[in-house]
């Protein structure tokens, strides 16, 4: 999996915050965005060099305070929001190889 954070490019919904300008261990979020961004990039090509599934978490999860308490760590609701999106991925890959163990069709 990719790894998701509230710092980005972008304004948090929520706060209304620019998450651009927030400091992030001396940084601007910016800044410490595009890094995670180059590994993040990195696991997505390993994956798929080794031809694995990596789930982009990253891009699929909502840059909203309303998911995070602080820059990396899940909320409550950011768990749940974490769990689905992990599922939508992971359960159509998983019911290939093992259809038997399958109780409902995969999905929300």
């Amino acid at each position: 999996m990719t790894q998701p954070t509230l710092f980005d490019n972008g304004i948090d919904e929520l706060s209304g915050v620019d998450l651009r300008t927030v400091p992030v261990s001396g940084v601007s979020g910016q800044r410490a965005w595009d890094v995670l961004e180059l590994y993040n990039q990195d696991t997505m090509k390993a994956g798929e060099r080794n031809q694995a599934l990596v789930i982009d978490l990253a891009s699929k999860l909502e840059k909203n305070a309303r998911y995070y308490y602080d820059y990396i760590h899940f909320t409550n609701d950011g768990s749940a929001m974490f769990g689905e999106l992990i599922w939508e991925e992971l359960c159509p890959f998983l019911a290939v190889d093992f259809p038997y163990h399958l109780k409902r069709p995969c999905g929300f």
